[in-house]
């Protein structure tokens, strides 16, 4: 196979709007957690995930919390200190719910609180990975007897298209 097709297929990763397509978007994510690969991984976080890390360091700086740099060393550090709450699952099928939104049904030994699914939603023409309800679980269970929420910490969140 010669290098100009192998990189036109690589560069297609992730794009395109079918079941497949969100698929492997997701399949790619994964892969680069694996790999402690956190800049290409947090690359594929939709804007409402990325928006509630970045407002959520912030909020943490203002309490004086310091030592976070941003939202993609936030995101970091969640994975690293809790694996087994954000465990992202192995992809199952995966259901178009829309032209900008795929939910992917996750299979293997779950956790019981571990979500059942996770959301894809395209933008800029590529599929991305929706973390905002597992992280404000996280957040609230870590959260749990400091009288805050994650919703105290971050600005709200709303899909494109939704209130």
């Amino acid at each position: 196979m010669s290098a100009l097709l192998v990189l036109t297929l690589c560069s297609c990763v992730g794009r395109g709007t079918t079941a497949r397509d969100a698929t492997g978007a997701y399949v790619d994510f994964l892969e680069f957690l694996a790999a402690g690969d956190f800049d290409a991984a947090y690359s594929r976080l939709d804007s409402g995930t990325i928006l509630m890390l970045e407002s959520t360091v912030s909020s943490l700086g203002e309490l004086g919390l310091s030592g976070l740099h941003d939202g993609r060393h936030f995101f970091e550090l969640l994975v690293e200190s809790s694996p087994a709450e954000l465990d992202f699952g192995e992809p199952g099928p995966v259901f178009v719910v829309s032209d900008s939104v795929a939910e992917i049904s996750m299979t293997g030994d779950l956790p019981a609180d571990a979500p059942s699914h996770r959301v894809l939603r395209l933008q800029d023409g590529a599929w991305r990975v929706d973390l905002t309800a597992s992280l404000s679980d996280l957040l609230d269970r870590q959260l749990s007897g400091t009288g805050l929420a994650a919703g105290d910490l971050h600005a709200p969140v709303s899909a494109p298209g939704t209130p």
